[in-house]
């Protein structure tokens, strides 16, 4: 699995769905909001019986302006929503093998980020967890 690709191909496919976020597949170094944007990963190798198989999973994050805490909060449960014209998770599993960069692609959670975790003033956001499955890379 080439996680860098699968980060990209992630970006691209939400900045498809939800056009409205600017969607990086990488840390940024600044987060222009509202934005999507992919983060830390772990990944379990040999998944299948035959080893063919890598499982990861991918951590992503979403920010919101905090300007108005109340618009905040419904602009973020909107992206965090199972299903919607905003749903960050609708958008991801609109193509469950992101292009051919995995064999399957599945958002598993969601949780909102608290004030201290941010250390951000202007802004809230949230993480999903998403597991990719895809081929081993081979030499």
């Amino acid at each position: 699995m080439d996680v860098n690709t699968v980060c990209t191909a992630l970006a691209d496919q939400v900045r498809a769905g939800v056009p409205s976020l600017n969607c990086f597949g990488h840390i940024p170094d600044s987060t222009p909001v509202p934005c999507f944007f992919t983060g830390e990963y772990d990944i379990e190798y040999d998944k299948a019986t035959d080893h063919g198989m890598d499982e990861a999973a991918i951590t992503c994050y979403v920010l919101v302006s905090r300007t108005d805490i109340r618009s905040a909060q419904e602009s973020l449960s909107r992206f965090a929503a199972g299903s919607g014209p905003l749903s960050i998770k609708a958008a991801i599993e609109t193509d469950r093998t992101l292009g051919g960069a995995v064999e399957d692609i599945r958002v598993i959670d969601f949780r909102t980020l608290g004030a201290e975790e941010l250390d951000l003033d202007d802004r809230i956001g949230g993480v999903f967890t998403v597991r990719a499955l895809a081929q081993s890379e081979t030499e």
